[in-house]
């Protein structure tokens, strides 16, 4: 319930901060922009590619020293909307936030991490190419999390393939770019990617109407209460979060605020 409602509140903060956001130019894309298979193929191969790249340099950099940098950047770049200064200070918080080695300042973190990201790509693209990212990842995210077994890899470390649930550490955690709720059992964890990505959607509709934005992070937050009644597996959080947001994009569009 509290991991739901952390990521209810993450979403709906990226909605209100969409539209406050400084750009020099202005841009809103038409809904009508129709992406294609071309564009599904792209993101599946950069998306590899990008996986495979953490696992190259996680022999090379400890993941956690990638982690800090990626995170530092994140909130130099979040905070960049408002001005320079404004992502200099942003960007120390961020990264004393996660040298503090403590949980809840490192989803703080995490949550910094995430907005940026949705910002980063959902500012300047349209929703309909935004729903094809998540449509797209999602497929991904299943992969990677049911088959492969690399996305927990890359995070948590080995993990054998009819391994069902996996043993999850403070330092383990600390390690990766992860949201980390603790229960009475040790932690509930999610990954960066299953805040960010939804973000990318919800940001690219606020920027033109607020509540629409909005109406489509409560339909994501659905999707993702969903994945947390599964108990007793390690799930993909994307394919559950993807319907979500399919169902509150069909949603805004009905009621004709985008």
């Amino acid at each position: 319930m509290l991991s739901s409602f952390i990521f209810l509140i993450l979403q709906v903060l990226g909605a209100i901060i969409a539209p406050l956001v400084f750009v020099p130019v202005e841009f809103r894309p038409p809904l009508s922009a129709a992406p294609g298979v071309l564009d599904v193929g792209l993101i599946l191969v950069m998306a590899t590619i990008g996986a495979v790249l953490i696992i190259i340099l996680k022999f090379i950099i400890p993941l956690r020293i990638l982690s800090h940098f990626v995170v530092m950047f994140s909130g130099f770049y979040l905070g960049s909307f408002f001005g320079t200064v404004h992502g200099i200070i942003l960007g120390t918080i961020s990264i004393l936030l996660r040298l503090m080695n403590n949980i809840w300042l490192n989803n703080t973190a995490t949550a910094i991490s995430a907005i940026a990201f949705g910002l980063l790509v959902g500012y300047f693209v349209d929703p309909g190419f935004s729903l094809l990212l998540i449509a797209a990842l999602s497929v991904y995210d299943a992969i990677g999390v049911l088959y492969s077994k690399h996305i927990q890899a890359i995070w948590l470390g080995k993990v054998e393939k009819q391994e069902k649930t996996i043993e999850i550490t403070k330092e383990k955690i600390l390690d990766g770019i992860l949201m980390a709720i603790p229960t009475n059992t040790g932690y509930e964890i999610t990954g960066v990617g299953d805040y960010a990505l939804p973000l990318v959607l919800v940001i690219s509709v606020a920027k033109m109407n607020l509540l629409a934005g909005i109406i489509i992070a409560i339909f994501s937050s659905l999707g993702y209460s969903q994945m947390q009644n599964v108990r007793g597996r390690v799930l993909p959080g994307m394919p559950f979060i993807g319907v979500g947001c399919t169902l509150g994009l069909i949603s805004v569009q009905a009621l004709g605020l985008i």
